[in-house]
C-alpha cells in the first residue's frame, strides 16, 4: 500500500483526553436521537496543516528543510480549544470540529500560509480548498435530524475544550494496514531550533 504524508501541530495530552471524552459523549446524543456518526482515531486528534497525500522519497528531504527553515525563527505559543461546531462559513456540514480561539486561529492561519508558500518553492501544490484552523473529530453518516442536532451541540456553546502549548510540527506518513490505518512520525521540528531525528 503506498504512503501518504502529512504535516500537522500536535495538542496537549490532556486536550486530546478531553475531545476522545467529548466524542464518547456526542455518540451516546446522537444514537439515542438515532442518527450515526464515524469518529476520528485517537492518533488522528491534532490540528491538520497539510496533506502532502504520495510524496517521491526524493522529496522527502527537501519537506524537511522547508520545515527547519519554518520553525527556526519562532516561539511555542498556545492555542485554546473552544466548542464544537459542524458548519463552514455559516452553512452546515456533516463533519463535526472542534474550533479554536480568534487569536490561536490567526496565527495557526498564518503559519499555514507560510507553510504552502515554503513547499510552494520546492514544487508541492498549494491546497484547493480552504484551510480552516480547527481538529476534525468526526462525520455524521445517513439521516440526519437537524433539530436534535442543534438541541445536542447546544449543550457546547461556549465550552473550554483546554489550551495546549504548541512547541512543534511533525511530519507524518500514514499506510493503511490490515487492522487499519497505521500512522508514523518521521520527523518533529521544534519552534526556534532544528529538529532532530525520531
Amino acid at each position: 500500500m503506498e504512503k501518504k504524508y502529512f504535516i500537522s501541530i500536535d495538542i496537549d495530552i490532556a486536550v486530546a483526553e478531553r475531545l476522545m471524552a467529548l466524542q464518547q459523549e456526542l455518540e451516546e446524543h446522537i444514537s439515542s436521537n438515532g442518527m450515526q456518526a464515524q469518529w476520528v482515531y485517537p492518533e488522528q486528534l491534532h490540528l491538520s496543516m497539510k496533506y502532502l497525500g504520495a510524496v517521491e522519497p526524493a522529496l522527502i528531504p527537501h519537506i524537511e528543510e522547508s520545515l527547519d527553515n519554518l520553525v527556526l525563527p519562532l516561539f511555542p505559543f498556545q492555542i485554546h480549544h473552544r466548542d464544537i461546531i459542524t458548519d463552514t462559513k455559516g452553512r452546515p456540514t456533516r463533519n463535526i470540529f472542534s474550533k479554536l480561539d480568534k487569536k490561536g486561529g490567526e496565527v495557526v492561519t498564518l503559519l499555514h500560509q507560510a507553510l504552502e508558500k515554503d513547499l510552494l518553492k520546492i514544487g508541492m501544490q498549494t491546497d484547493a480548498r480552504p484551510f480552516y484552523p480547527r481538529i476534525h473529530l468526526g462525520r455524521l453518516k445517513g439521516k440526519i435530524h437537524t433539530d436534535k442536532l442543534q438541541e445536542i451541540f447546544a449543550q457546547y456553546a461556549q465550552d473550554n475544550l483546554g489550551t495546549s502549548t504548541i512547541k512543534d510540527f511533525a511530519l507524518w506518513s500514514g499506510e493503511t494496514g490490515p487492522e487499519g490505518p497505521v500512522y508514523t512520525v518521521l520527523n518533529r521540528f521544534t519552534l526556534g531550533g532544528r529538529h532532530e531525528p525520531i
